[in-house]
């Protein structure tokens, strides 16, 4: 769906979003609402080369014409609030304290002028529901009602082993002077595990989903087409009905395609049929050549060190790889302690790593965020380290959570690999998509324990306190309002104390 800067036309683009991004400026804009993490070693490389971290992830360029640091700011601001309602999320708490603008990551992603400025954000613990997914449905030009969306089930979706939501708007300039278009894509991709449901070695799109793909095709699409990428087994592994589908080949691989009809479901299958794969055996996960582990060693309430272990799997041929991290104000990193170092595989004797570039913005307390970028080079068949010493601030009483005693996740790092033009075995592409030179992997969240404060306190504080309190205001009530009545003793009736004791025995006795 595109639509011109110019003339502001929406036939196909969503109105909601287009006026949010024409009213703050904004060129470009990526928006994932992800739950769970990638697993790259058991599932092999994402599609595109892409997995969304977990939480909400939103990165803006921004428009920088005859506008300061002050708009700008005000513009995110206002984004992120109107973001926040349309897709009934938490963005408005995307301040200043937890957004940054790398330098060096996301350069593939640059609007149509140099000079954008990029604000990232994100919420970590963000969590995905059907709340985000309505909105989202909403934008498509047929909604949920028909297509391929209109089998999308919440329920099922949520379910799933890994699922994002994603939202993409990118800009399109066919020459420095033309005018240019903004292109939004929207993407679902969610890892399901069929023997977790079925407990066999079959699945359909009715048991993932448990929804026939019965609709007809969008109306306003020109084509509506369903790819399903052929593994690479031996025959007889597997089995794909419909069997009477057309194979194209794809970026080296098979592909069968479905094609949705106007007025019918999917084609050549009737409106009782679905997509179904039985027999389905994989004899061993793919492989990736490239993986990240991230990690805290030396970690305890005061300072720790923070580590990323990159490892090249390839036996001939370096990796450049650039890794960026985004720490929050609490957690003060220092330049000076970054170290880079290379173990080949099966040796433990070290070696200093090429490091080619480094980018680095202190953090202020309560007011922006660490950002470290570090462009580095990973032989061959290396396993490289990169360290950086941090050390913990003092949180004021109320800056903590009700759960405290759980830690403070630190969001998930971005390694950045670059291909060169060799793309890396058993990368999935999208169909038709512009082929990406890059591979993005997010490594691990890391939780780091704060000094906290004897909560406890307070309590006893507020009790002693209202004890004092009741018991002063007791007494003074009573002296205040008790009224003092005088009472006389006559002298002349009074007995003495052994005359009194010697009636009251002779009156019990009789």
């Amino acid at each position: 769906m595109e639509q011109s800067r110019i003339t502001k036309k929406y036939d196909l683009f969503p109105r909601t979003l287009g006026q949010v991004l024409n009213r703050f400026g904004v060129e470009a804009l990526d928006l994932t609402m992800t739950q769970g993490r990638w697993m790259h070693d058991a599932w092999g490389w994402p599609v595109d080369g892409y997995a969304a971290p977990p939480g909400f992830d939103v990165r803006a360029w921004l428009r920088t014409e005859r506008r300061n640091a002050t708009t700008l700011d005000k513009d995110w601001v206002g984004l992120t609030n109107a973001l926040s309602g349309l897709f009934c999320g938490s963005l408005n708490f995307l301040d200043g304290t937890n957004i940054a603008s790398p330098a060096l990551a996301y350069k593939d992603r640059q609007g149509s002028s140099l000079l954008d400025v990029l604000r990232h954000g994100r919420l970590a613990r963000e969590a995905v529901c059907t709340e985000n997914l309505t909105p989202w449905g909403k934008l498509l030009p047929c909604s949920t009602k028909a297509g391929l969306a209109a089998a999308l089930n919440g329920y099922r979706l949520f379910d799933a082993d890994y699922h994002s939501i994603q939202t993409l708007v990118s800009i399109t300039c066919a020459s420095k002077d033309s005018a240019c278009t903004q292109q939004l894509t929207q993407r679902v991709v969610a890892v399901f595990n069929p023997l977790r449901q079925s407990n066999k070695p079959e699945w359909s799109f009715t048991s993932l989903m448990d929804r026939p793909l019965n609709r007809p095709a969008c109306a306003l699409a020109a084509s509506s087409t369903l790819h399903v990428t052929i593994p690479d087994l031996p025959a007889g592994a597997f089995q794909l009905h419909p069997a009477d589908h057309a194979a194209v080949m794809i970026n080296n691989k098979q592909v069968a395609t479905y094609v949705y009809l106007r007025h019918h479901s999917l084609d050549p299958a009737s409106a009782t049929q679905s997509l179904r794969c039985v027999r389905l055996v994989f004899d061993h996960p793919p492989t990736t050549d490239f993986s990240v582990s991230r990690y805290l060693t030396d970690a305890g309430q005061e300072r720790g060190i923070l580590a990323v272990d990159l490892t090249n799997h390839r036996q001939v041929g370096d990796r450049t790889a650039q890794y960026t991290d985004v720490l929050p104000w609490f957690v003060r990193a220092y330049l000076h302690t970054v170290a880079y170092t290379c173990y080949p595989q099966g040796h433990a004797t070290p070696a200093d790593g090429l490091v080619e570039g480094v980018w680095f913005q202190h953090g202020i307390d309560r007011q922006r965020p660490t950002v470290m970028e570090v462009q580095v080079t990973v032989p061959a068949s290396h396993l490289c380290t990169l360290r950086v010493e941090y050390e913990l601030a003092n949180l004021q009483y109320a800056e903590f959570r009700p759960d405290a005693e759980r830690g403070f996740e630190v969001g998930s790092g971005l390694v950045t690999l670059f291909l060169n033009g060799t793309r890396p075995a058993r990368l999935p592409t999208a169909i038709d998509p512009k082929a990406s030179d890059v591979v993005r992997i997010h490594a691990d969240a890391v939780q780091v324990q704060l000094p906290v404060p004897d909560f406890s306190m307070p309590y006893n504080v507020i009790t002693f306190t209202c004890t004092v309190l009741a018991f002063y205001f007791g007494t003074m009530f009573s002296l205040t309002l008790s009224r003092a009545v005088s009472y006389r003793i006559d002298e002349t009736t009074k007995k003495p104390v052994v005359v009194k004791i010697d009636e009251l025995v002779w009156h019990k006795d009789e």
